[in-house]
């Protein structure tokens, strides 16, 4: 699906973290967005296009009222097509590493004839139920983003800024809650994986961002369970089990001192 994307209208974004289970490529023709993407904030200016690889945690952080662009949203099954991997892996590292990258004028103008040439295709009611010509059409994008990357120079990339130490290990922190808040709510076992000691990793957290440990891993926890309420069928003994919680009467006592309210309330609003 290809849309226009504006300061002005309603996005896939939210303000509140979640996890994208889609891809996306997001073309930035004027304005800027802001937003987290694995809990690293990425900026994204005139003339650039972000890539979203599928089932990332993102967070929308500000759009510039005069934001204008496009957004092209696939599926994680399309990614897994065969030939796209074979022919692009060395290029579909760089995009994870550098997801921000800078267009010329030139593929700036090749990018928003595809941009212009999907979204008329999605509006065109003689074409837009033959799935195989979106696809076609997606797969030549996906080439011409990989031509990019191989032809730019390693100079050229939007790099990350250089942290300080702080920064840096509260970073790692984030990834590690990213990765491991369904198994472990510990602060202890963030901080041996970190080869620090609780009370230094609290100590960081409190410097770079004010919270305390706890409410960063209890965020995570939160995010991951009002995702699986709103737009999934699971049961709240499935989420409170996937969430290795010891019972759903723990998970609902948890679930509703961050926010107020029980799974069942939050999904009945939601």
């Amino acid at each position: 699906m290809v849309q226009p994307l504006s300061g002005c209208v309603e996005s896939n974004l939210t303000n509140e973290l979640f996890r994208f289970s889609d891809g996306a490529f997001i073309v930035a023709l004027q304005g800027e967005l802001s937003l987290l993407m694995n809990l690293d904030k990425l900026i994204l200016r005139t003339n650039q296009i972000l890539t979203i690889p599928p089932h990332q945690i993102l967070q929308k952080l500000d759009i510039s009222p005069d934001f204008n662009g496009y957004v092209i949203l696939f599926r994680p099954g399309f990614v897994q097509d065969a030939n796209i991997f074979r022919s692009h892996m060395p290029y579909l590292v760089a995009i994870r590493e550098y997801p921000v990258l800078d267009l010329s004028d030139a593929t700036k103008d090749l990018v928003l004839k595809f941009c212009e040439f999907l979204h008329e295709i999605d509006r065109n009611e003689l074409v837009n139920h033959v799935p195989e010509i979106q696809k076609g059409l997606l797969a030549s994008f996906f080439n011409l983003i990989a031509e990019i990357y191989r032809q730019i120079k390693p100079d050229s990339l939007v790099k990350k800024e250089k942290l300080s130490r702080s920064n840096y290990i509260f970073n790692k922190f984030l990834k590690l809650i990213v990765e491991y808040h369904t198994k472990e709510r510990s602060v202890a076992f963030y901080a041996d994986k970190l080869c620090i000691t609780p009370k230094y990793l609290s100590t960081i957290c409190r410097e770079v961002s004010s919270k305390v440990a706890t409410d960063l891993i209890s965020t995570a926890v939160i995010m991951d369970a009002k995702s699986k309420l709103r737009s999934t069928s699971m049961t709240v003994q499935e989420i409170s089990l996937s969430l290795n919680f010891p019972n759903p009467s723990f998970f609902g006592r948890y679930f509703k001192r961050y926010t107020g309210c029980s799974p069942m309330q939050f999904r009945e609003k939601n």
